[in-house]
């Protein structure tokens, strides 16, 4: 057994052990940090799980010949569409998460994309974006 497939395993069992650990906490339904970092991170634990068992332990179970076939008559990279999405999806619900960090005096000024640079003296995009705001 080469070193990517006890690399995949063992990222894969990590996952799912994260992914059962967070999943009490889905049911919660708030609109608050920890429901969106928990969402979140299911999404992309979720994500690299069904990555992992697709691209390395699947061709172990099937064998690389069967593998290779699966791969041509099922599209290819294709399969990633799925993975991608929930990897987006996700980290848009830790941008969120980390917006409402921000406190709420200061969250009017910030977005999900700018929210990861606050405070903004540290970041020259939120600069230039309050210039050209104030520019009127």
């Amino acid at each position: 057994m080469s070193l990517n497939y006890i690399s995949a395993v063992t990222a894969f069992l990590i996952l799912a052990l994260v992914a059962r650990g967070f999943l009490p906490l889905l049911s919660v339904r708030k609109r608050d940090f920890l429901s969106y970092a928990t969402l979140g991170i299911a999404l992309i634990a979720a994500a690299t799980i069904g990555r992992a068992a697709y691209w390395d332990l699947l061709r172990l179970i099937v064998g690389a010949e069967t593998w290779a076939m699966w791969v041509d008559a099922s599209g290819g990279v294709a399969v990633n569409v799925l993975p991608n999405i929930m990897v987006f999806l996700g980290g848009l619900s830790l941008l969120k998460a980390r917006w409402l960090l921000i406190p709420e005096a200061d969250r009017s000024n910030w977005n999900l994309f700018t929210a990861a640079f606050y405070p903004a003296r540290k970041c020259i995009a939120v600069r230039i974006g309050s210039v050209w705001r104030d520019r009127k």
